[in-house]
C-alpha cells in the first residue's frame, strides 16, 4: 500500500512547495486549485513550460482515474481483482490501446513527475 511515487500527492506537494517558496515575491502564483497554480507559476517563470506541461498531463492523467475509481469501485482498488468492465473505463480514461499500455504510461508519467519532484523540491523520503 502507501501512496504513489510521482503520484497526485506528488504534484500536489511540488505545486504547494513552489507556491509557498515564491509567493512572497509572486502572490499573483497562489490557488487552491493545482491545474491553475501550475499554470500560473510557469506564466510567472518559475517553472519551465516542459516541466510544467508533464507535471498538468500527468495530474489530469491520475484525476481521470480517480474518478473512473471512485466511480465504479467499493472499498479500496485492487489491480488484480478489477473487472472487465472496469479496465475498459480505465484504459479508456487514460487515452491508452489496452490495460497493458495504460500500466505502461502510467509508471512512465510518475517516473518523469519523480525526477521533476527530486530536482526541484530535492526531498527524498
Amino acid at each position: 500500500g502507501g501512496v504513489r511515487r510521482g503520484g497526485l500527492v506528488d504534484i500536489e506537494f511540488f505545486t504547494q512547495y513552489l507556491m509557498l517558496r515564491h509567493a512572497s515575491e509572486y502572490p499573483d502564483i497562489l490557488s487552491p486549485n493545482t491545474a491553475d497554480a501550475l499554470t500560473r507559476l510557469v506564466s510567472a517563470g518559475l517553472l519551465d513550460a516542459a516541466t510544467g506541461a508533464d507535471m498538468q498531463d500527468t495530474l489530469a492523467l491520475w484525476q481521470r482515474l480517480q474518478g473512473v475509481l471512485r466511480l465504479s469501485v467499493e472499498g479500496a482498488f485492487d489491480g488484480e481483482n478489477v473487472t472487465e468492465g472496469q479496465r475498459d473505463l480505465l484504459v479508456k480514461a487514460g487515452g491508452a490501446a489496452d490495460f497493458d499500455a495504460l500500466v505502461a504510461n502510467m509508471e512512465a508519467a510518475a517516473t518523469t513527475v519523480r525526477g521533476h519532484f527530486d530536482r526541484l523540491v530535492g526531498l527524498t523520503p
